[in-house]
C-alpha cells in the first residue's frame, strides 16, 4: 500500500469483542422473530391434506440445526429482557451509535480508509491453540464521549448490568471470526476484503485484508482494491498458486 502512495496513521477503535458478542445476541433475536413465522407458504408448500403437524414438518425440513439453535437462543435472549426496562434492541442501538460516532470522528481527522485484518486469526488453528486474553469493556463505559441523538455515557452507565461481560478470561471461539467484519454490519459503513494472492499452508484459506471507507464511499473502495490488485498482480499470483497446488497433488 505504501508503494501506491499511501501513508499510515494509528487509530483507536472501541473494544470490538463487545460489539461482536452484542451483534450476535441481537441477530439471534431477529432470527427468532423472523424465522419462527415460517409456515412454508412462501416456498409453495401448502397444507393440502389438512395435516395437523404440517407446520412442524415444514420447519423440520427447512430449518437445520444451526438455524434452529439461533432461533432458540434468540427466544432465550428475548425472554431475559422481557421484564427489563430496556431490551437488547435499545442496548444495541446505543452501542451502534457509539461505533458510528467513533468512525465519523476518525474520518474527520483526515483518514480516508481504515485498514484491518479480515480475520482475527487463521481458521486452520484449533481453539485451544490460542492463548487466552483478558478482555474488558470498562474503558468503553468510562470514556467521556458525546453521542449523537442525545445519547450520552450516562445511558451506558445506567444499564451497565445489561452490557458488561464479567471480567473473566475468554478464549477464542467461532463467534470471534467476525470480530472485524461486524464493524460494517453494525455501522453500515462500506467495507471490502481484498485478497493478497497467497494461501495458507493447507491451501484452504486465501490470505487477505479488509479496508473500511467513509459512508457512501463504495466507489473509493473499488478504486483502492483495483489499484492494489493491479499493482501487486493479485490475479496472476492466485492463478500461479492454484496451478502449483494442482500439480503438487
Amino acid at each position: 500500500m505504501k508503494k501506491l502512495g499511501s501513508s499510515f496513521k494509528q487509530i483507536e477503535l472501541p473494544n470490538l469483542i463487545d460489539y461482536c458478542y452484542l451483534y450476535y445476541l441481537y441477530s439471534m433475536t431477529i432470527a427468532n422473530s423472523n424465522l419462527s413465522r415460517i409456515n412454508g407458504i412462501n416456498y409453495n408448500m401448502h397444507n393440502i391434506n389438512k395435516e395437523s403437524n404440517f407446520i412442524k414438518n415444514v420447519r423440520s425440513n427447512l430449518i437445520d440445526d444451526h438455524v434452529l439453535s439461533r432461533i432458540i437462543s434468540g427466544s432465550i435472549i428475548s425472554s431475559y429482557f422481557q421484564n427489563k426496562k430496556n431490551d437488547i434492541t435499545y442496548i444495541f442501538y446505543i452501542m451502534k451509535e457509539h461505533l458510528i460516532y467513533t468512525l465519523k470522528e476518525i474520518f474527520k481527522k483526515g483518514v480516508n480508509y481504515i485498514l484491518l485484518p479480515s480475520l482475527p486469526r487463521s481458521n486452520n488453528l484449533k481453539d485451544n491453540d490460542h492463548n487466552n486474553t483478558n478482555y474488558s469493556n470498562e474503558h468503553l463505559l468510562k470514556k467521556n464521549i458525546t453521542y449523537e441523538h442525545k445519547i450520552s455515557t450516562n445511558d451506558l452507565d445506567n444499564y451497565r448490568d445489561n452490557i458488561i461481560i464479567n471480567n473473566t478470561t475468554h478464549g477464542y471461539n467461532k463467534y470471534m471470526k467476525e470480530i472485524f467484519s461486524v464493524i460494517s454490519s453494525i455501522s453500515g459503513f462500506p467495507s471490502m476484503v481484498i485478497p493478497v494472492g497467497t494461501f495458507t499452508k493447507e491451501f484452504n484459506e486465501p490470505l487477505s485484508f479488509q479496508i473500511i471507507g467513509d459512508n457512501l464511499n463504495e466507489l473509493g473502495l473499488l478504486k483502492v482494491a483495483l489499484a492494489y490488485k493491479q499493482h501487486m498482480q493479485v490475479n496472476k499470483k492466485l492463478h500461479e498458486n492454484l496451478k502449483m497446488h494442482q500439480k503438487g497433488r
